[in-house]
């Protein structure tokens, strides 16, 4: 898997996926909420620190089986 520019395409919604802010911080259980535009968390938090700032994101792998 490969990073992906936001600027280049925006997941899909409730798409979970890692993403990297500031090319320094990573996070992950984030989905695109594409019709109100906003990054949300897995706990429905919809802003927490740097979140505005999120420039790649790629999906998340499958669990093992």
């Amino acid at each position: 898997m490969e990073w992906i520019k936001c600027s280049e395409r925006l997941p899909t919604k409730f798409e979970y996926i890692g993403c990297v802010s500031d090319g320094k911080n990573v996070w992950t259980d984030i989905y695109y909420d594409t019709a109100r535009k906003v990054w949300i968390t897995e706990n429905g938090i919809e802003s927490f620190e740097d979140v505005e700032n999120i420039t790649h994101w790629m999906l998340l792998a499958d669990p093992p089986k």
